[in-house]
């Protein structure tokens, strides 16, 4: 998972977004572009946790090869 993801997925939300007038279905689109910053913002946390961390090289492996980090 990179940070295009999460840009492509903020760039449909923020695209319907424009396109409704309904009040409630425009606070459920505004809260899930903040629930994503927060995802994003976690993400990229543990990406650094994992990149300072003395892993040994199997186990880095096993964690790209699951998706867990690139």
């Amino acid at each position: 998972m990179d940070k295009k993801l999460f840009s492509s997925i903020d760039e449909m939300l923020e695209s319907i977004q424009n396109e409704v007038t309904n009040d409630e279905l425009l606070f459920k689109l505004r809260t899930a572009r903040q629930s994503l910053v927060v995802l994003e913002e976690r993400y990229a946390a543990g990406q650094n946790a994992i990149a300072r961390s003395d892993i040994d090289q199997d186990t880095l492996d096993s964690l790209r090869e699951l998706g867990y980090i690139e």
